[in-house]
Formats: C-alpha cells, structure tokens, sequence
C-alpha cells in the first residue's frame, strides 16, 4: 500500500467522522462531570488492557517488572514514571 492510498482513506475516515465526533463531544458537555469521570477511566482501562495485551502477546514470557515499564513506554512515561522529555 503506498502513502497516497495511505493517507486518502485516513482522510476518509476524519471526513466521515466529524459528525460523530461533534455528536459526541456535545454529549459530553451536557453530562456531569462524574460521568464524564467515569467515562475517561473506562477508556484508560480499556487502553491499559489493549497495551498489556499486545506487549504480552509479542513477548509471553516478559516479567512483571518489564511488563510495566513497557507500559509506562508505551503511555508516554520513563522508567521511572515520569513523562518522557522525547525532543526536547
């Protein structure tokens, strides 16, 4: 698949999408803020698991240790737990 191909079905998709996401985004802001709460730790779980199961499906026999700091890699944070200063 070349870039051009590439990049038209990616402005398909924003194209498609900009009434979704302007559906979704007014929905939000009539919500309360707890709900909205528990929506965003819902996708960061769900986010968290995505990532967990896909770095332990690449590397199965990865310890818990390695799994984590894979994580916080994969989230945008060192190590440590600190975010990542990547260009600066």
């Amino acid at each position: 698949m070349d870039k051009n191909s590439v990049l038209n079905k990616i402005k398909k998709y924003r194209d498609s999408n900009l009434y979704t996401e302007r559906f979704y985004v007014e929905n939000l802001r009539r919500m309360g803020g707890e709900k909205r709460l528990e929506i965003t730790f819902g996708l960061y779980e769900m986010a968290l698991n995505l990532c967990k199961s896909s770095i332990l499906e690449s590397n199965p026999s990865i310890t818990d240790f390695e799994l984590k700091q894979k994580l916080f890699e994969r989230f945008g944070y060192d190590s440590t737990g600190y975010p990542n200063q990547r260009g600066q």
